[in-house]
């Protein structure tokens, strides 16, 4: 999996933008770190993100992009998702 990986930098605007998505939905504590894992996956214009924690992570990403549990392959509360092209590459 860590050959899949990369490193994004963030900047202060980044952590500004974080911090304002995790502020506008009253997330507060460890969210304000799926906040900034949010930020980094749009920052590198990601469609999904992959995480056991689907329904804080979903709360925070919004419309931005989709949000995958691994072990069902399926967004909160929705089907099947057809990907047009792996999630990691």
């Amino acid at each position: 999996v860590i050959k899949g990986m990369s490193v994004v930098g963030m900047t202060i605007h980044d952590y500004e933008a974080a911090l304002r998505r995790a502020a506008v939905q009253n997330r507060k504590s460890g969210a304000i770190y799926d906040a900034l894992h949010v930020q980094a996956a749009l920052k590198i214009k990601c469609d999904a993100i992959v995480t056991f924690d689907e329904n804080d992570f979903s709360v925070l990403a919004g419309k931005d992009m989709v949000v995958l549990n691994p072990l069902t392959n399926k967004p909160p509360g929705k089907g099947n998702v057809r990907q047009s092209r792996p999630l990691l590459g």
